[in-house]
């Protein structure tokens, strides 16, 4: 038996030693932990260590909720957030400058691969055009749909993904975002250039694109 399995049993026992109200604010409090925690071992710990709180204060005639107050569900999100440090200023601004980065990286090896194969079979040459207004909204486009999904979807442990509940307003809110990269895109096409890149081009920028992922945003501290 793993230890997880072995904790997870533990725990439930515990709660086989709890009056009926501190088991039901227990059970609560396990439910959320279980359903938010990104790791399941930590997860269990977290539980242990509330149930022998629990325990302990009811042997010395205190209840569950004296401990935890009227939203126990807010010292379970405290116990998650520990588990993660906050991302600094500089981290974050890496983090967003990064996700356009990568994008446009992969962009230009697409690019590399359409005009290869547009010299080898003789097709179009303006398969090789690209303007920077799609650059930018490539670029834009690529932090809105990585934001959108770092909202939407909740990792939990062994590698599971559930998707957490839709809101209809934040959903507007990224369409109208949409609309308006779209719209400032096309508008920007008009004014600002369009370039001409030769395969060998495109291919020199997504190595460049690669060796920054590598030894910029990807290199450990």
């Amino acid at each position: 038996m793993n230890d997880l399995r072995r904790t997870f049993e533990e725990n439930n026992e515990k709660k086989k030693q709890m009056n009926s109200e501190n088991a039901k604010i227990y059970s609560q409090m396990v439910e959320y932990i279980r359903s938010n925690a990104s790791d399941e071992v930590e997860g269990e710990k977290h539980i242990s260590k509330i149930a022998d709180r629990i325990i302990e204060a009811e042997e010395s005639g205190h209840s569950a909720a004296e401990l935890f107050g009227d939203d126990p569900q807010k010292y379970c999100q405290e116990l998650i957030n520990d588990d993660f440090p906050k991302r600094t200023s500089s981290e974050k601004i890496k983090f967003y400058i990064m996700i356009p980065w990568v994008a446009l990286t992969w962009v230009f090896l697409l690019l590399a691969l359409t005009s290869f194969l547009s010299d080898w079979t003789g097709g179009p040459s303006d398969i090789k055009n690209i303007s920077l207004a799609t650059l930018i909204i490539i670029g834009l486009g690529s932090i809105l749909l990585v934001e959108s999904l770092l909202r939407f979807l909740d990792k939990l442990g062994d590698g599971k993904v559930s998707v957490k509940g839709f809101n209809a307003k934040t959903i507007g809110i990224y369409l109208v975002i949409v609309v308006v990269i779209l719209y400032v895109g096309f508008y920007l096409r008009t004014v600002l250039p369009v370039f001409t890149l030769t395969p060998l081009t495109s291919l020199i920028l997504f190595i460049i694109g690669v060796l920054g992922q590598k030894f910029i945003f990807l290199r450990k501290k």
